[in-house]
Formats: structure tokens, C-alpha cells, sequence
């Protein structure tokens, strides 16, 4: 009876043991490539992969939230390269860093506003998203050594760019272009949405029927969304932006939810100079990049131990009790 005991106790602190990944590889390098797409039109990106992989690496592909860029959320795409990912992070030309530059204090919150509203803008973050996982043999070309396994995509983004992915996810809302599900893209396997939108300003109580895939929701309790930033004018919480995760519909969803994270936790701190926000804790920011690291592993891998590591009850306290996770 002791010894079995003792197997049981093993097994629970096997199981709380943080993740440290299904592959691990050199570290991580990267490349900016300015690229022609198939419409014409140039996109930019940064890219980051593994210095070597035996085999084709499963590909991430990365929307970074309004006013962002290329060059952020680097403690992602370094962290899934090191673990044998392809991770590209696009600019979003109107809606990225470039687009409010030189732009007084007075002019960015109308102006940031002005870019969530902009049908062009809306429709061309998931067209891009759509567009690069065409391009993918034009991307493992300029990436000298490095295979990419087009079977094993995935797609994730903050804020804005949690919009985008769940366009891609298959949402159908008010805005340009998802109508009808019209950015749905079959060729992804899961997403990894970071800080979304709640009902009522990106999407309607029904629109997210359709996403029916493995999705991550990331958010946390003061996960907060500007008055500035939607049209009624009210400030949202994050119990607005865990309503995505309560909207969609059951089946390989996961909610890891972080008392006390606010929206700068899921960027690890870009943008909280201009939201007034005191750095994250990076403790929380460690951990985003951990789940989101098991994430890829259980859906694009399939990974067993990931998949177990997810679901068993005692991973969130390897954090501490400020983490949550939930399932449908």
C-alpha cells in the first residue's frame, strides 16, 4: 500500500513538472524578409527558426495587436523556435507601429480607434494571415536549411491580432470580410488567441459557431480594453474578454485564465507605456509562453504528454494560484 502510495505521489509531481517541450533544439535565430505575394503585394516579416532541425518544422504564424509589429512579441517566437517552430510574425500595414508614428499624443487614441474601423484594415489582416500560408514555399526557400511542414500550421495573435486569428478561426461577424466565415482558412490546425475581444464590439452572441477547432484562450482579470478603443465608450474587463472562451462552442477548448494579468502580460510589456500600465509580472509572462508552448506541442504535434500535461488538474499551481484553466 505504501509503494503505491508512493507511485501515486510520483506521478502528481511528475505531472506538475513545468513544460519544457516535446522537441528541444539550438537556440533560436532570425531573419527579416521582405517578400512578393502571390496578389502583388509586399509583405513584411520576421522570422524565427531554429539555428538546426533534422525534420520539417511545424509553422506558427503570428498577428501582432494595434499598433505593433514584427519586431514584438519576441519572447514567443524565440521560445517555439528553440522548441523546434517556424515562427512568423508579419507586419500589418495601418493598423502596426509605422502607421502612428510622428502621430502627437492628441492624435493617437482617435487615430488608433480610427484603424479597428477601417474596412481595409479589417479586411487585410486575415487576407495577410491567408496570404503567407500560401507563400510558405516562398518563405522555406529563403530559409536556408529549414523545411516546413505545411500539414502542421498554426495561428495566433494579441489583441487585435486575437481578432485576426479568429477570423481565421472561422468567426463571422459584423466587420469587413468575415462575413459568412469568409477568412475561415482549413490549412490551420489550432490557434492561440491572446487577450480577444468579447461580444459586442468584434463579434454578436452566435458568431463564433463555426470555430470549431482547438483553441487556447488566454485572458485574465485586468485584461482591461480601453473606453477610447470601442464605440460605446465604456471600459471592458477581462470578464468581457473571457465571454470568447464561453461563446464557443465545446470541443478542444482550453481557457487559461491569470488572476491580476493585464493586457501587457500577453505582449510581456509592449505597449504599456502607451496604455499607462506598470510592467507585467513576469512570472505571468513566463507562463504565457510555456501553455502556449504545451499548446503547440498537443495540437500540431500530437503530443500525448503535452496533451496530459494540459489537462491534468494540478498544472496551473505550478504557476501559483493566480492561474486557471478551464475546458469545453
Amino acid at each position: 500500500m505504501r509503494s503505491f502510495l508512493l507511485c501515486l505521489l510520483s506521478l502528481a509531481l511528475a505531472a506538475a513538472d513545468p513544460w519544457t517541450g516535446t522537441v528541444t533544439t539550438a537556440p533560436a535565430t532570425q531573419v527579416d524578409l521582405t517578400l512578393t505575394l502571390v496578389d502583388g503585394k509586399t509583405a513584411t516579416v520576421r522570422v524565427y527558426h531554429p539555428q538546426a532541425a533534422t525534420a520539417a518544422c511545424p509553422v506558427v504564424i503570428f498577428s501582432h495587436g494595434l499598433a505593433g509589429s514584427k519586431e514584438g512579441y519576441d519572447f514567443l517566437g524565440k521560445r517555439w523556435a528553440e522548441h523546434g517552430y517556424v515562427s512568423i510574425h508579419p507586419d500589418h500595414p495601418g493598423s502596426d507601429t509605422a502607421a502612428f508614428r510622428g502621430k502627437r499624443l492628441a492624435e493617437i487614441a482617435p487615430a488608433l480607434k480610427a484603424a479597428t474601423q477601417d474596412p481595409a484594415i479589417l479586411a487585410g489582416r486575415p487576407a495577410l494571415i491567408r496570404a503567407l500560408i500560401d507563400a510558405l514555399p516562398l518563405i522555406e526557400k529563403r530559409l536556408a536549411g529549414v523545411k516546413l511542414d505545411r500539414e502542421r500550421i498554426g495561428v495566433s495573435g494579441h489583441s487585435f491580432g486575437a481578432w485576426t486569428t479568429m477570423q481565421v478561426a472561422g468567426s463571422r461577424g459584423p466587420l469587413a470580410g468575415s462575413r459568412d466565415g469568409a477568412w475561415s482558412d482549413p490549412r490551420v490546425k489550432a490557434f492561440a488567441v491572446l487577450s480577444p475581444n468579447g461580444p459586442g464590439v468584434i463579434h454578436r452572441d452566435g458568431e463564433l459557431a463555426e470555430c470549431k477547432r482547438p483553441i487556447l484562450i488566454m485572458t485574465g482579470s485586468d485584461d482591461r480594453q480601453p473606453a477610447m478603443l470601442n464605440p460605446v465608450g465604456v471600459e471592458r474587463s477581462g470578464a468581457w474578454r473571457r465571454q470568447t472562451f464561453d461563446q464557443l462552442p465545446a470541443g478542444d477548448k482550453l481557457l487559461a485564465w491569470f488572476d491580476g494579468a493585464r493586457h501587457c502580460t500577453y505582449s510581456a510589456g509592449a505597449g504599456n507605456v502607451l496604455s499607462g500600465e506598470p510592467p507585467p509580472d513576469p512570472v505571468q509572462v513566463e507562463a504565457v509562453a510555456v501553455i502556449t508552448l504545451a499548446w503547440w506541442d498537443a495540437q500540431l504535434r500530437g503530443d500525448e504528454k503535452a496533451k496530459a500535461w494540459l489537462a491534468d488538474p494540478a498544472t496551473p499551481t505550478t504557476f501559483g494560484a493566480w492561474a486557471k484553466f478551464e475546458r469545453r
